[in-house]
C-alpha cells in the first residue's frame, strides 16, 4: 500500500477494546462471489512478452480473477484492408497469417501460468472485406459486419483455443472458457449503423445487425465445443446515449435490448409492421423465436458497462440509460422479456468494463482521491446485488491518447494514483455519519482470495490520534469480502487492515473519515 495521511500502525491487540466498542450483528452478505475482472489492451495486446508478464504479475498482486481482452478481429485477419476476399478457409486457424495469433498466444499462456482466467472478447474492427460499404468516415471499420464472417472468425478462435491445439512452437495452448461477442454494439463507434430510417419510421438497426452477429458466433462455438460448457456472455452495451434517433448517434442500452429480443416498451413482442421493420416474427411465437436465437436466451449471463465517468455511482441516469445505480431497470427489462418469452430464466448481470476518469490527466475527471472512492463505492453497490456477478476495472494505465478513457489507476508514466490502492483493498463506510455511533464497515483485501487471507483488523483513530484494533472481520465464503457494523465512541478515521503474503508485512485500505 501506499503512504497514508498517518504513518501505518501494526495490527494491535486490543481485545477489552475491541468487547467494548465493536458490535456484534453482520449485515446480511448479498453477492460474496463476484469476480475481479480487468482491461487494459494497451498493455497486454500490444506489448512484447516480457512486458506483458510484468503487467500479469502487477494484476496478480492486485488479486485480479479473470481478464477481459479484445481479441481484434482484422488484427489477425489477413488482407484486412482491402475489400477482396482474401482466398482462406476462415475457420481454419492454420490459414491465417504466420504469426497472426502470437499476442493472444503468449497472453493465454502467461495468463494460466499465473493462474488468471481470460475472457475474449470478440469484435473489431472489421476487416474490410467482411464489411459493408460506407462513405460515412467514423463507421469505417464497423460498418454493418457479416455475421457470416464472423462465425467463421469465432470457429478458427474456438479451435485454436480449445485446449488440444498446438501453437507454433509445437506445444498445445491452454483453453479459453469465457468469451463475449462483440463490444458496445448500441455504440456508434463500436457497430454501424445504429439508426436507419425505414418508411418515415427510425429503427434501431443495429440491434438487427447484433442478432445476426450473436446467432452466429453462438453457433459456433456450439461447433467447436465450447457451449455448453464455457461462459458465454451477450451484450456488454454502452451505458448512455442521447435519446433523440439520429444516423450518428448511440442507442441508449434498455431501447437496444428492447429491439434486439423484438419486444416493444411495454416487452411485448412486436407484432406486424414494427416486427417486420425490425427482422422479428410478424405475430407472437415465442417458442419459434427462442429456438431461432439461442444465444439470447441460452448466454451464461448479459455483460454491460456501468459507466458514470464523472459523477457519483449513486446518480441514476435518464429513462433507458443504465449506469452503477440503474442496474435493476436492466434486470426488470430482461427478466420481463424473458417472462414474454416464457422463460423463468434469470440472467446474471456482469460488470465487464468500468471505470473513473480522473483529473489528472483528464481536465474533465474527477479528483484523485474521489476517483478513490467512487470506485469503492460503486463496488460496494455491485456486492449488494446479487444479480451482479464480476465487478471491472477498465484500464491499469492512463492512456497516451488524450482523446481515450483516463481511467487508470495509473498515470502515463506509471505513478499510482490513490485508486491503486484503493482498487487493491477497498473498503467502503455507507453511512459515515451516525448519531448512534454505528458504522457499517465494508471491504475487501482483493488478492486474499487467492492467498487464503481471510479475517481483517477493523482499525479506528479518534482525528489527531494514532490508529488502534477496535474489531475484527472474517472474510465472506472465501471471496475475501468483510461486512460488519461496528460502534465507536466519537468521530474519526476508520480503516482495514490484512496480513499481506506479497510484502509479509500489514496492507492497508485508505481511511475513512466518520462523524457522530
Amino acid at each position: 500500500m501506499r503512504t497514508r495521511r498517518r504513518r501505518p500502525e501494526g495490527i494491535v491487540a486490543c481485545a477489552l477494546a475491541a468487547a467494548a466498542l465493536a458490535g456484534t450483528a453482520a449485515p446480511a452478505v448479498a453477492a460474496p462471489t463476484q469476480r475481479s475482472m480487468f482491461q487494459d489492451d494497451n498493455l497486454l495486446v500490444f506489448k512484447s512478452p516480457s512486458s506483458v508478464a510484468r503487467t500479469l504479475d502487477t494484476l496478480r498482486y492486485l488479486g485480479v480473477d479473470e481478464i477481459r481482452v479484445t481479441v481484434f478481429w482484422n488484427l489477425i485477419a489477413p488482407s484486412p484492408g482491402s475489400r477482396n476476399h482474401p482466398r482462406f478457409d476462415a475457420t481454419d486457424p492454420a490459414a491465417y497469417p504466420p504469426g497472426a495469433w502470437r499476442p493472444y498466444d503468449t497472453l493465454v499462456r502467461l495468463a494460466a501460468a499465473r493462474g488468471i482466467g481470460l475472457n475474449f472478447n470478440v469484435w473489431g474492427a472489421v476487416p474490410v472485406w467482411a464489411g459493408g460499404r460506407t462513405r460515412y468516415a467514423p463507421f469505417t471499420g464497423h460498418f454493418s459486419p457479416s455475421a457470416v464472417e464472423f462465425g467463421r472468425f469465432i470457429t478458427a478462435l474456438g479451435r485454436r483455443y480449445g485446449g488440444t491445439y498446438p501453437g507454433d512452437d509445437g506445444q498445445v495452448l491452454p483453453r479459453v472458457s469465457f468469451w463475449s461477442l462483440w463490444n458496445e454494439p448500441n455504440g456508434v463507434f463500436f457497430l454501424a449503423p445504429t439508426w436507419q430510417r425505414r418508411g418515415g419510421t427510425w429503427i434501431e438497426e443495429d440491434a438487427v445487425i447484433y442478432r445476426a452477429l450473436v446467432d452466429a458466433g453462438w453457433r459456433a462455438l456450439v461447433a467447436t465445443g465450447h457451449v455448453p460448457s464455457d461462459t458465454v456472455l451477450v451484450g456488454e452495451t454502452a451505458p448512455k446515449a442521447k435519446a433523440e434517433p439520429a444516423a450518428s448517434r448511440s442507442i441508449r442500452p434498455l431501447r437496444f435490448i428492447r429491439a434486439l429480443y423484438c419486444v416493444d416498451g411495454r416487452l411485448r413482442p412486436l407484432r406486424g409492421r414494427a416486427a417486420s421493420l425490425r427482422g422479428c416474427p410478424t405475430r407472437n411465437q415465442a417458442r419459434a423465436f427462442r429456438a431461432a436465437h439461442p444465444g439470447l436466451f441460452g448466454a451464461s449471463g448479459f455483460a454491460h458497462h456501468p459507466y458514470q465517468l464523472l459523477l457519483a455511482p449513486t446518480l441514476p441516469s435518464d429513462p433507458d440509460s443504465v449506469a452503477t445505480a440503474d442496474i435493476p431497470r436492466l434486470t426488470g427489462t430482461l427478466d420481463g422479456i424473458f417472462r414474454a418469452y416464457r422463460s423463468g430464466r434469470r440472467l446474471p448481470i456482469y460488470d465487464t468494463e468500468f471505470g473513473y476518469e480522473s483529473r489528472p490527466p483528464s481536465p474533465f475527471g474527477v479528483p484523485l482521491f474521489t476517483q478513490a472512492a467512487y470506485l469503492n463505492e460503486a463496488e460496494f453497490m455491485g456486492y449488494r446485488n446479487p444479480r451482479l456477478v464480476s465487478y471491472s476495472q477498465f484500464l491499469l494505465t492512463d492512456s497516451s491518447n488524450a482523446q481515450q478513457f483516463q481511467t487508470g489507476l495509473e498515470l502515463r508514466g506509471g505513478r499510482p494514483k490513490p485508486a491503486l490502492g484503493a482498487y487493491r483493498t477497498p473498503i467502503w463506510i455507507p453511512n459515515s455519519v451516525s448519531s448512534s455511533g454505528r458504522f457499517r464497515v465494508w471491504g475487501l483485501f482483493r488478492p486474499g482470495r487467492r492467498e487464503g487471507v481471510s479475517t481483517a483488523a477493523i482499525q479506528f483513530a479518534p482525528f489527531g490520534r494514532r490508529f488502534a484494533t477496535v474489531a475484527t472481520a472474517s472474510a465472506a465464503h472465501g471471496r475475501g469480502y468483510v461486512d460488519r457494523t461496528i460502534r465507536l465512541p466519537r468521530s474519526g478515521w476508520v480503516r482495514l487492515a490484512w496480513r499481506d503474503p506479497a510484502s509479509h508485512g500489514t496492507a492497508f485500505s485508505r481511511s475513512v473519515a466518520v462523524f457522530r
